[in-house]
């Protein structure tokens, strides 16, 4: 399920049918004391683990379950199936969901499920308006990842972690190949200091404010304008013979290219 750019730079939820309404959370959410920016990564972290991976190299216990399994039982199966038998992963998971969601979310043992909630009856029984399961796992991991501009495929550089196994699941799901480093000017607080440092409106004071997807978004155009102020003054000063100047770049689809 691939989300378009109006919802993508929205700063309002979206809202799945019977799930929950996920939200792109702010630069002032993630930095919260009651998060942090390193929890936040770590968040991602786990929304990027692999069933196979998972098994080969952060619980080789269950490597033989897995090659044991047929190539259709594989395909039927992913991390939700560990998850409902582990009971440190479903809290953990259920930190995650509440976080990127905006309702409540606790892990019913009974069904197997994430159920999520706003408010309890008179009994103080929850009132339950959606539910994450295994049938829906996969595109719901990736809705979040797409809301918090992620890839599958993406890696940063490592951090610190709250548990081993945190730990684990970030170097498996961000490996680096051999003799690559890091990429420190592409990491979150570089970007944050770098538009509000360049942007004629932002600064360290409002930018708190921009959802995270929000930001990677002015800071592409910013690149983008960079760029194409350059073209234009060469043009002013020099012309274009060739016709090559695009007048109109400064307000091209970027997502769509």
């Amino acid at each position: 399920m691939k989300l378009d750019y109006a919802t993508l730079i929205s700063p309002y939820p979206l809202v799945l049918q019977k799930i929950g309404s996920v939200k792109s959370p702010t630069l002032r959410e993630i930095w919260s004391p009651s998060v942090t920016y390193q929890v936040y990564n770590m968040y991602l972290s786990l929304l990027l683990a692999d069933l196979q991976a998972y098994c080969e190299k952060v619980n080789p216990v269950k490597s033989e379950w897995f090659h044991n399994l047929s190539d259709e039982e594989k395909q039927n199966k992913n991390m939700f199936d560990i998850i409902s038998e582990n009971v440190d992963l479903q809290e953990q998971y259920r930190q995650i969901f509440d976080f990127f969601l905006i309702e409540n979310v606790i892990w019913d043992d009974y069904s197997h499920m994430y159920y999520t909630y706003l408010e309890k009856d008179e009994n103080g029984m929850i009132i339950p308006i959606g539910a994450i399961h295994k049938n829906i796992w996969a595109d719901f991991c990736d809705v979040i990842l797409q809301m918090n501009n992620v890839k599958k495929k993406s890696s940063v550089e490592k951090k610190k972690f709250k548990s081993k196994l945190a730990q684990e699941v970030w170097e498996l799901t961000h490996p680096k190949e051999d003799g690559e480093k890091a990429n420190k000017d592409m990491e979150l607080p570089n970007i944050i200091s770098s538009v509000a440092a360049k942007d004629e409106s932002l600064n360290m004071i409002n930018i708190w404010d921009l959802t995270v997807y929000q930001l990677y978004d002015q800071f592409q155009r910013q690149q983008g304008n960079a760029y194409y102020n350059i073209s234009s003054m060469s043009v002013a000063a020099w012309g274009d013979e060739k016709n090559k100047f695009d007048g109109g770049a400064w307000y091209h689809n970027i997502y769509g290219n």
